[in-house]
């Protein structure tokens, strides 16, 4: 049985053309395993355009409360988000009420929302391409609905793919908002492989001047001030190939 959800799962994703279906398809895949609740953070990586668009996805919880939890910008300043990103370790729910330091705001709010008092789950982070990362929390309610070690790292498993695809349509959708012509292409290239405006004018044949201004054009286009960031752009939304 297991093997026909992995089965139908991995086509699922291969299906799925918008981040809302690739959650989706993930709560059911999840349910199976009787998690209840799911929420995942989407984490870009500074200087890339969606960095302040940091994506937030819930499934099994109460509208309010993620209304909530989006207009009070908590998107933004999850210590438990915060916390797995940074140090790289799943942790239980119990363990993160225990390690992170919440005020008596936060206890009550995430006691609400993510951590109901008997809820049994994890939360996990998840690295993806071009620096994207995320994290995923899934919880049931029960404390007698205990996973397996097989069944977490299936689940596991099912969340970073999920956050694959998702990187790819995000990625997808950012090359698709940023158009540079060859030329600009061609400069931005030479950028990233760390050619100066001089050694770049003598490669292509023009006056540094105008490689000066293509390169404004990139900044404008790309939404950054310096050819360091916009090489960067250039590389984590495959505008360029180095």
């Amino acid at each position: 049985m297991k093997d026909q959800k992995l089965d139908s799962y991995s086509h699922e994703l291969l299906r799925c053309e918008t981040e809302d279906e690739t959650i989706d398809s993930l709560y059911k895949f999840a349910k199976f395993f009787n998690m209840e609740r799911l929420a995942y953070h989407h984490l870009p990586p500074h200087q890339t355009n969606d960095f302040d668009e940091k994506r937030f996805f819930a499934r099994g919880y109460n509208e309010q409360s993620v209304e909530a939890y989006k207009r009070d910008h908590k998107i933004f300043t999850c210590p438990i988000s915060m916390h797995v990103n940074a140090s790289g370790e799943t942790l239980t729910i119990k363990e993160a009420c225990r390690i992170l330091n919440f005020s008596s705001k936060q206890k009550k709010f995430y006691a609400r929302f993510f951590m109901p008092e008997h809820a049994t789950g994890f939360v996990a982070p998840v690295f993806g391409r071009k620096g994207r990362n995320g994290v995923f929390v899934l919880t049931a309610d029960r404390e007698d609905r205990t996973h397996s070690p097989i069944e977490l790292r299936l689940i596991k498993w099912a969340c970073r793919e999920a956050h694959l695809k998702i990187c790819d349509i995000v990625l997808k959708d950012t090359r698709k908002s940023i158009s540079l012509t060859a030329r600009e292409t061609e400069i931005l290239t030479w950028v990233a492989r760390g050619k100066s405006n001089s050694s770049i004018a003598d490669i292509i044949g023009i006056s540094p001047h105008t490689v000066n201004g293509y390169l404004r054009s990139v900044y404008l286009k790309t939404g950054v001030s310096d050819r360091t960031s916009a090489a960067l752009v250039g590389v984590r939304t495959a505008l360029i190939q180095v």
